[in-house]
């Protein structure tokens, strides 16, 4: 071999290390960024379900099923907006919001917590106008239009961990029927 060749067969194989090593340190870099991402991502979404579930708390007082802090009260077949249980109610919605969770909940969610809460506000507005009671009587159609947008908060809450679209097994969740299974 003559020294041509020998000096052409050595640049080859250091280019070709060299090439290979960039290469290999590309593929590992990319290899960490996907790594960093997706734990990035799992511990968002476990922060956002925390938050949810904080926030799930939080509606009680929008529930027919509610006891003492129900926003909307049945006396004498008529119905009325219980104005400290809504301020209340308001309160703590917007406090959740400036909590530490409300930095993981979506555009979506945010726009039916406010939209909740300035609705039930420019209630109050409009019926502590018309008399200074801690009731206020609502006609059936804003009843309506208020149980209307607690559904909303209540379902937009659900779908920001995607509950209603979970479909599991009986057997999954431990539900159902305790009988065997026919092999």
């Amino acid at each position: 071999m003559d020294t041509i060749t020998i000096i052409l067969a050595g640049v080859a194989s250091l280019a070709s290390a060299i090439l290979t090593s960039i290469f290999g340190h590309w593929l590992m870099l990319r290899r960490l960024r996907q790594e960093m991402a997706h734990k990035n991502r799992t511990l968002y979404l476990e922060k956002h379900i925390e938050a949810c579930t904080q926030f799930w708390a939080l509606l009680g007082p929008t529930s027919n099923y509610s006891a003492d802090n129900r926003v909307i009260r049945t006396q004498d077949d008529k119905q009325y907006l219980d104005v400290k249980a809504s301020e209340r109610f308001c309160q703590n919605i917007t406090d959740f919001f400036f909590s530490e969770h409300g930095i993981f909940m979506s555009r979506d969610f945010r726009k039916a917590l406010f939209d909740t809460r300035d609705y039930l506000e420019s209630v109050i507005a409009e019926g502590s106008s018309e008399s200074n009671l801690d009731m206020i009587p609502l006609s059936k159609s804003k009843v309506k239009k208020v149980e209307a947008i607690f559904r909303w908060l209540r379902e937009t809450t659900r779908d920001e961990i995607v509950v209603k679209n979970l479909k599991f097994s009986e057997q999954e969740v431990s539900i159902g029927s305790s009988k065997s299974k026919k092999q």
